[in-house]
């Protein structure tokens, strides 16, 4: 299960980044922060609908398989930050 979950938070995070370097390119330099917020709302949202089933079941498991959706989650939300903040400095200079 960790696999699918560290795939989907790839796949996203290169969509997000992807999407707003295109916004970035397209003028919308003012918004990036809050549509990346977004896409974080979207992201998590696809996420709880794309695996539901486990959600469900989440009560009865373990401690440790219980947080094997939080190391994809935090280390793909820590590449995002870095990345908007890279291109919000770059919009700066």
């Amino acid at each position: 299960m960790i696999t699918s979950f560290s795939i989907y938070f790839v796949v996203s995070s290169v969509v997000v980044i992807g999407a707003l370097y295109l916004l970035k390119r397209k003028g919308k330099t003012e918004q990036l922060g809050y549509i990346y917020l977004g896409f974080i709302l979207l992201k998590l949202l696809v996420f709880a609908l794309l695996f539901r089933d486990f959600l469900a079941t989440i009560d009865t498991l373990e401690t440790r398989k219980r947080a094997q959706p939080l190391a994809p989650l935090v280390i793909s939300l820590i590449i995002e930050a870095f990345a908007v903040s890279k291109l919000l400095r770059k919009r700066a200079k």
